[in-house]
């Protein structure tokens, strides 16, 4: 041990790390990434594109060694002088600024960058939170900081070709604009390597491949906590029970905005030749799950398959899938790869109140290997004896 600290090495773990994390929300139009052919002048807009959000308030606030490399930096470094760069504030982040924005202010910098946006042939958004707006010891509004929607909308009406990026820790609410805005991508808090990653992802330096670990919704009151959150006197009633996330949203037939395990690439993969063995398999025997995934696409990526499973017959109410596995692989052009799963006991378990204890029913389930959790791509069943 040297007791270094911000080595090269490091350097590249962090960016790596955050790279990987990233997840390709919506691309329509093939926006991203962005290509010389088609892209020379770059708007970078938004309150979160000068500074680089590394991590949300309280314990998970730490300072670097060195200054975090912002977006607006990044994309200046990978873009050397082959684009032209500008940038506008947009809106500054509710509350940073001890003199509050009045609505003559704010109203002057979002035309600005709209106007920046107008005479660009793309128009970059960093918008999201801070460590002021998301941290410890309360709860954050699902919505954005005042203006941002604002801004976003008057940046998408300049400019057709708008790329928000988003940094926070959770969901955000995006239905006033959503349906404008073609490609939108979710940095959540990347650290020190901020504007590298992000800028690698956006010129397709990098292939993003990573994945929701929670549900986007179109609305709080698609949540399951809707109508139990705040709750009264400090005490909120955990009435949904087992039923939290994409277990939720499927048992009510919710159609999420993102779906849990979403995430684009910008490559395409082929999922084939599903095989469950054995067909029937005696208690404590494992069952093997595999498959076939092809990289049918022109660039080299990884895409992370998801295992699910059903428990068809099931004495109590149970959800309607659960997520038990998952491997992410990486496939150049053309190339195809086996994935493979084993499931034991605890894939088929469930906890019964009743008996204090996991329980393991015999009888059909069935098997689910998807994309995300709405994008199932293959199903096959087993059966567990007696």
């Amino acid at each position: 041990m040297t007791g270094e600290v911000d080595t090269p090495e490091q350097q590249a773990v962090a960016r790596e790390a955050a790279i990987e994390s990233m997840v390709l929300l919506k691309n329509a139009g093939g926006v991203l990434p962005l290509r010389m052919e088609k892209v020379r002048s770059i708007a970078v807009i938004g309150p979160n594109a000068a500074v680089a959000r590394t991590g949300g308030g309280g314990s998970s606030r730490v300072t670097p060694k060195r200054p975090p490399v912002s977006p607006l930096d990044g994309i200046k470094e990978r873009a050397g002088g082959r684009y032209n760069v500008g940038y506008a504030l947009g809106c500054s982040m509710e509350g940073e600024d001890k003199t509050k924005e009045t609505p003559a202010a704010r109203a002057a910098l979002i035309k600005e960058a709209a106007t920046l946006a107008g005479k660009s042939d793309v128009a970059l958004v960093f918008a999201g939170y801070s460590p002021d707006t998301e941290q410890e010891m309360y709860d954050r509004k699902l919505e954005l900081p005042a203006g941002q929607d604002e801004l976003i909308l008057a940046v998408t009406k300049a400019n057709k070709n708008t790329v928000v990026v988003l940094n926070s820790g959770g969901p955000v609410l995006m239905g006033r604009w959503i349906g404008q805005v073609p490609a939108v991508v979710a940095a959540w808090y990347p650290g020190q390597e901020a504007g590298r990653a992000i800028s690698a992802i956006l010129f397709g330096d990098a292939n993003p491949s990573g994945k929701l670990p929670v549900t986007f919704l179109k609305a709080w009151s698609d949540s399951p906590a809707y109508g139990n959150y705040p709750g009264k006197n400090l005490t909120v009633e955990y009435a949904e029970g087992i039923y939290v996330g994409y277990r939720h949203f499927d048992r009510k037939n919710i159609e999420p905005l993102f779906p849990f395990g979403h995430g684009l690439s910008y490559t395409a993969f082929a999922y084939s030749d599903l095989k469950v063995s054995p067909q029937k398999a005696a208690p404590g025997q494992p069952v093997g799950v595999s498959l076939s995934v092809r990289n049918g696409g022109a660039l080299e990526g990884a895409e992370v398959v998801q295992l699910y499973v059903r428990d068809v017959e099931s004495s109590l109410d149970r959800p309607m899938k659960e997520l038990k596995a998952f491997r992410r692989v990486a496939l150049k052009p053309g190339e195809s790869q086996t994935v493979s799963f084993s499931l034991d006991r605890s894939a088929m378990a469930f906890y019964d109140e009743g008996k204090k204890d996991w329980n393991v029913e015999p009888g059909a389930f069935e098997v689910q290997i998807g994309s995300s959790s709405r994008d199932i791509r293959l199903k096959a069943t087993f059966e567990l004896a007696p």
